[in-house]
């Protein structure tokens, strides 16, 4: 994985996950208003880190400091981040996931005259369930299957300068040295159009 990043981009420009079970799920951005908007909803209940107060010898003033280790708060920490991690890998999976338009992916639904979703939320999880079962598993075994998707689809949707280059490279553009590189482009006067 080069410079961190969990993904790679196909000579068509879909974005590839590496996962380290081995599955290549193809996969688009997230965007970045849909993960605010699931991170914020989730930030709201997140537990606040108990404060015990410490008396100042021959003062009636005492300093707060927080009880970071505090078992209750512990566990529900590890509540809240087990429950922003299965909402957002629940909607990565739905709006991240390149579906393919045929039903070739369901022959296994086919053959059990299982009702294959037409379109949106239910198909796209469907897929997932037939073609990539390690991203829905409750099986603890597959845990870093579904944290790398998660940690993909994030960089993919808002990528790091790392990414960008990636990208940048995928489709031919050098990045750097283009002539909007610097404060000075802004500075220069604006090309004359042909014919003009």
């Amino acid at each position: 994985m080069e410079n961190g990043l969990l993904y790679e981009i196909n000579d068509d420009g879909l974005y590839r996950v590496l996962l380290p079970s081995g599955l290549r799920p193809i996969v688009k951005p997230v965007l970045a208003a849909v993960i605010r908007r699931l991170v914020g909803s989730h930030n709201e209940r997140k537990p606040e880190v108990p404060v015990t107060v410490v008396q100042i010898e021959g003062t009636k003033s005492g300093q707060e400091f927080p009880v970071r280790d505090d078992p209750k708060y512990l566990e529900a920490l590890m509540a809240w981040q087990v429950s922003l991690g299965a909402a957002m890998l629940t909607r990565f999976l739905i709006d991240a996931i390149v579906v393919p338009e045929d039903d070739d992916w369901a022959w296994k639904l086919r053959t059990t005259m299982v009702t294959i979703p037409a379109s949106g939320g239910e198909r796209a999880y469907a897929f997932v369930e037939e073609t990539y079962p390690t991203l829905v598993s409750q099986n603890i075994a597959d845990v870093n299957d579904q944290l790398a998707f998660l940690k993909a689809v994030q960089q993919i949707s808002i990528p790091s300068g790392a990414g960008i280059k990636k990208s940048a490279a995928a489709v031919g553009d050098d990045v750097e040295g283009d002539s909007t590189d610097g404060p000075e482009a802004a500075d220069r006067p604006l090309q004359e159009q042909p014919g003009a």
